[in-house]
């Protein structure tokens, strides 16, 4: 087979991402901040633009938004749910809720 070369053009593509590192290293912080900005940015999204799966006994409930402040960097408006068990069926039936 020939490899052959063409112009690239736009295509509508799905994010594929990880974030790794250890713990408090900022991985939540930084997914929200992302996840943030993929939805326009601090005065853009809406609720219920943002989930959370918490596999680590609610530790990103520090992130969340308080009544009255405003929002951006440390307090995220976000859906939320935390995991039990850490069961890989737990985390799809997480992904698909």
């Amino acid at each position: 087979m020939a490899i052959t070369f063409h112009k690239a053009k736009p295509k509508a593509l799905k994010l594929r991402m990880a974030l790794i590192g250890p713990s408090g290293s900022g991985k939540t912080w930084t997914g929200l901040t992302i996840a943030e900005y993929l939805c326009g940015g601090p005065d853009k999204y809406t609720d219920g633009d943002i989930a959370l799966i918490d596999s680590e006994r609610e530790s990103a409930l520090k992130y969340c938004r308080r009544e009255n402040q405003p929002r951006g960097p440390g307090a995220w408006d976000f859906l939320y749910a935390a995991l039990d068990n850490f069961d890989p069926r737990t985390y799809v039936e997480a992904i698909h809720a």
